[in-house]
């Protein structure tokens, strides 16, 4: 039973996890506010209505998180009980090591707000998120709502990351799973904090004086 619900969050992010993401956005965008004759809102208006969701959706992949880390750390009890058993019995070729990631990534899964925060913390020496502040713009709300929406994909390629790093230490890896695994959570967490990380590139390429 622990085997089936570890391989089926093996799968929860596919290579076409992204494509599949946006999809669900759209359609929801569509659910969510639908057009209608009486009631034609701006397309400011309608963005900003969707970033009010976005906290919401936020909560939901901190909840996934959860559950996936725990299905880790069971998942990896059971495998060094098996490896124990194993290795009191007879010599085995089993490794230890894919267990014990299994196990360290499941619980930084379950602590995932405050491993987004170490991680800003060790870029920009700030836990907390720099948020957008540009008012007057008669587009503030439209790009809220996509900064917001890249902050939620780099919540998700953080997650998925984590996941790479535990296939890649499990046996018969991929070869460069782990390093794929490590592009996500980088980016993921500059996505996290695009506004910084935006700020950063002008600064770098002489935007900002």
């Amino acid at each position: 039973m622990v085997a089936m619900t570890f391989k089926a969050t093996e799968k929860v992010f596919p290579d076409y996890a992204l494509e599949l993401t946006v999809s669900l956005f759209v359609i929801c965008v569509f659910v969510l506010f639908p057009s209608t004759a009486q009631a034609a809102i701006g397309i400011n208006e309608m963005m900003t209505n969707l970033s009010h969701n976005y906290p919401a959706i936020a909560r939901l992949i901190g909840a996934f998180s959860y559950l996936i880390g725990f299905a880790f750390i069971v998942s990896a009890v059971y495998k060094l009980r098996a490896y124990g058993e194993v290795r009191t019995m007879m010599p085995s070729n089993a490794q230890l090591a894919g267990p014990l990631a299994r196990f360290f990534i499941g619980v930084v899964l379950i602590f995932f707000p405050s491993f987004i925060s170490v991680a800003l913390t060790s870029l920009w020496g700030n836990g907390s998120i720099i948020q957008y502040n540009v008012t007057g713009s008669s587009f503030a709300g439209v790009s809220r709502a996509i900064l917001g929406l890249i902050q939620l994909f780099g919540y998700i390629s953080v997650i998925r990351g984590l996941m790479n790093l535990v296939r890649g230490t499990s046996q018969g890896a991929q070869p460069g799973t782990v390093g794929k695994g490590i592009k996500y959570i980088i980016g993921g967490v500059l996505a996290i904090n695009i506004v910084g990380t935006i700020d950063v590139i002008k600064a770098s390429f002489g935007f900002i004086t």
